[in-house]
């Protein structure tokens, strides 16, 4: 239960300086009179309460003057926003020229403080509500909410503010009793609405509204998961056949290798038998064979010689450039195929080249040429499967043997020495064969021979087909990775997915409930509200010919005896009041808020014989406290007689013939009536 203390307006509206009306709780007395002559202050009165529950739209940096407010400004103003409502505007932007809320006297005088400030009771506790706006060095707009020993600013005492008196209920407690009969003509635009959202309808529709577009997202997720799942399903099967490959690779290769090791045995036997016979057929021949043997050891030597050599010098003063190129291939897929046993291939293809496809004779330069040749020529002969077929970049090569000429010279020795070797092996070779007179062991020899030159093919054949498979392996090894890669992402996205579904499970289902219980809620309310209003109405005006009261979708409509519509804008206006007052007060009972009553000019337009009917009705039991803002002709005499035993307290407001000074000061019904009477 609340109760309004103390009320403080301070130079808004009609109100100059500070005016503060206090009220005192008697339980059996919720009546509280405020008289006020027309344009003397009352309208200011409501006003200024609307704006400390509403504000103007400043303090949340919207600008939009909330609807409430411009409702209880006079028709004709037109629609403006915070500053124009604070300060006021000129007859150029609108159709009737603005005062502004601040009071004018005051903004003349250079005031610069203007709020309006509230101190209730609610459960014992006392709760203060101060709402203030300063003119410079900017205009600003301010809240307090002070309880329990805790203040609150700004947006924190708005969120606290709309737990005491929620923002909804306001034209439902707050009211213009004539303005609300227009209200009454049009309930189907007007108050359906606010019959919603004050029932908590209206937030159902929101809730409803937020699930169904959460649906269409999760929808929308779901369908990537469909598509994910094939995915999954083929990449899995594809990783399937790529590991049967690397096996079958795998076994390939061990095969291989098994059958090399093999004829390189056999190559070993059948040397050693060729060289068993050669040695038996003389002391001179295993002479020369020796010698052979020999020359063909330094030939080799001086082939590792000139590898060695022409890798060194091939790749000196390139670290950078290779460091990078080699980067990179590792950054991309075909990079994990990278063999440093391709650089030893390089270097002996670039040594075999030249010794080979040139002559080369003891001019260092000469030789620089025919290695940059030969780099040449291997990165464009290379395989396209094999990492080294990208490098092109030959022009950084022109630097490459640049003070180079004691390794130059190195690398010519060792292709000289290479030659003088070869020579000496071809000479030592055709003197064994001069000794070799026995033609049987000629036979057996050559024969040996031809076994060993097909032994070698079938060697080269052999470490070809494993260098072949070792390249598809690697290459199948990769495509593994990558789809081991894939089908964990996808793994782990669907299980992701499968929460999607989940949810989206949950929030069908949460819309069917909450779709089931709007529906039982509006039932039940709507009977409740519909019992209610005819209740109301047959208390307030019995004689009437509305028989009952129907509801369809929040639009209420009165029925004669005959349950034929009756038009609400061709009663009375007294009628259409009463229809008002008689929603209004079935909301109120509806919301389960006990929220105190503040009502302008609430009898103007109804006869004496239903003023009776809605001061015993509707003031004394629609709140613990009803503040009432009449006029002495509304609320005279014969009402004071009505009310006399339900009266609190009697307040004026009194205001100068600007109408910029209005004040509250105590009164009574005697002085009032009496300063009615001396008009």
């Amino acid at each position: 239960m609340i109760f309004y203390k103390k009320i403080t307006i301070c130079n808004m509206f009609a109100y100059y300086g500070e005016q503060t009306i206090e009220f005192q709780k008697n339980d059996s007395k919720p009546l509280y009179l405020i008289y006020g002559r027309n344009g003397f202050g009352k309208t200011s009165f409501i006003s200024s309460l609307k704006l400390l529950f509403l504000g103007s739209g400043l303090l949340n940096d919207s600008s939009k003057v909330p609807t409430p407010i411009l409702n209880g400004i006079e028709k004709g103003r037109g629609k403006f926003h915070s500053k124009q409502l604070l300060l006021g505007t000129s007859v150029d932007n609108l159709e009737t020229k603005w005062g502004g809320v601040l009071n004018k006297t005051a903004v003349e005088e250079g005031k610069n403080e203007f709020y309006v400030e509230l101190v209730l009771q609610k459960d014992n506790k006392e709760i203060t509500i101060k709402r203030y706006w300063k003119r410079f060095p900017n205009l600003e707009e301010r809240l307090i909410v002070k309880f329990d020993g805790n203040e609150f600013e700004d947006c924190e005492a708005t969120d606290k503010l709309e737990s005491i008196f929620p923002t909804k209920f306001i034209e439902f407690f707050i009211f213009n009793g004539e303005m609300i009969g227009e209200l009454a003509e049009d309930m189907e635009r007007e108050l359906k609405e606010k019959i919603q959202d004050m029932l908590n309808i209206t937030i159902l529709d929101k809730l409803i509204k937020q699930i169904k577009t959460t649906k269409e997202q999760l929808q929308n997720g779901l369908k990537e998961y469909s598509n994910e799942k094939a995915e999954l399903y083929t990449k899995k099967g594809d990783l399937g056949a790529c590991n049967e490959c690397i096996k079958y690779l795998d076994d390939q290769i061990k095969n291989l290798s098994t059958d090399k090791e093999w004829i390189e045995n056999e190559l070993r036997n059948k040397n050693d038998v060729r060289d068993n016979h050669i040695i038996s057929s003389g002391r001179e021949q295993e002479r020369y064979l020796n010698l052979k043997n020999k020359e063909e050891e330094n030939i080799n030597s001086f082939k590792d010689s000139i590898k060695n050599y022409g890798g060194e010098i091939l790749f000196l003063k390139l670290d950078d450039f290779f460091s990078d190129f080699f980067s990179d291939l590792e950054n991309s897929q075909i990079g994990s195929n990278l063999d440093p046993e391709m650089l030893k291939e390089l270097c002996a293809f670039s040594a075999e080249y030249l010794f080979k496809e040139y002559q080369i004779d003891r001019d260092t330069s000469s030789l620089a040429l025919k290695l940059n040749e030969a780099f040449k020529k291997f990165t464009q002969n290379s395989d396209e499967n094999k990492t080294y077929s990208g490098i092109r970049n030959l022009n950084i090569l022109k630097t490459l043997y640049n003070g180079l000429n004691s390794e130059l010279n190195l690398l010519s020795n060792a292709i000289v020495k290479h030659k003088n070797s070869e020579q000496k092996f071809k000479e030592y070779n055709e003197l064994l064969n001069q000794y070799l007179v026995d033609n049987e062991t000629k036979k057996i020899i050559d024969k040996v021979a031809d076994e060993i030159e097909k032994l070698q093919a079938e060697l080269s054949k052999k470490t070809k087909e494993i260098e072949d498979n070792k390249n598809e392996l690697r290459e199948k090894q990769v495509l593994q990775n990558n789809l081991e890669m894939k089908i964990k992402y996808l793994d782990d996205k669907i299980g992701q997915d499968h929460r999607i579904s989940d949810q989206f499970k949950m929030a069908q289902e949460l819309e069917r409930i909450i779709l089931q219980y709007k529906d039982k809620r509006i039932e039940r309310v709507a009977s409740c509200l519909k019992d209610k209003v005819y209740e109301n109405y047959q208390k307030l005006l019995p004689d009437d010919n509305v028989a009952s009261v129907e509801i369809k979708d929040f639009n209420i409509y009165l029925k004669d005896i005959k349950n034929e519509i009756i038009p609400v804008a061709n009663q009375s206006a007294g009628q259409k009041q009463i229809a008002a007052i008689s929603i209004f007060w079935a909301l109120s009972e509806l919301s389960d808020r006990n929220l105190p009553l503040i009502i302008d000019t609430p009898l103007a337009r109804i006869d004496n014989l239903n003023r009776k009917s809605i001061i015993q009705n509707y003031y004394f039991n629609a709140s613990n406290q009803v503040i009432v803002l009449p006029t002495d002709s509304e609320f005279g005499a014969n009402e004071y007689e009505i009310a006399k035993d339900k009266i609190a307290q009697f307040y004026k407001i009194e205001n100068d013939t600007s109408r910029k000074s209005a004040r509250i000061v105590k009164s009574s019904i005697e002085n009032i009536i009496g300063d009615s009477d001396g008009e």
